[in-house]
């Protein structure tokens, strides 16, 4: 059993043909202890060693907690983009609008051409 907490750690404990055929687990192990996470592995069952800790309640809960993050960052974007829009329509652009000389001899125009 050992305890890991340092993402230089990986490779010494994993042998380098897991790393290989595991990058994307091993990748999420590293971003894992670099948040300031550790895990514990056990004995080798099948192709990996067995994770101890964090179990898998303990992941799920993180999983989801990740999730209503993004989801919450993503409707800030939405609303950061709807305030955008908002403001570029605001009251200060159509005042520079009736200000142009170029809107009212436009308008002239279209009265003329009716």
């Amino acid at each position: 059993m050992r305890v890991i907490s340092d993402p230089a750690e990986i490779d010494r404990f994993l042998p380098a043909k897991w790393a290989d055929s595991f990058h994307s687990r091993k990748r999420a192990i590293e971003i894992y202890l670099k948040r300031g996470g550790i895990i514990k592995i056990g004995e080798v069952k099948g192709n990996w060693p067995r994770l101890l800790y964090p179990t898998s309640d303990k992941i799920e809960a993180e999983i989801k907690s990740i999730e209503k993050e993004i989801s919450r960052l993503e409707r800030q974007i939405v609303e950061a983009r709807k305030r955008l829009r908002d403001l570029e329509h605001s009251p200060d652009k159509t005042v520079k609008v009736i200000l142009d000389p170029l809107y009212w001899k436009h308008r002239l125009k279209m009265l003329r051409d009716k």
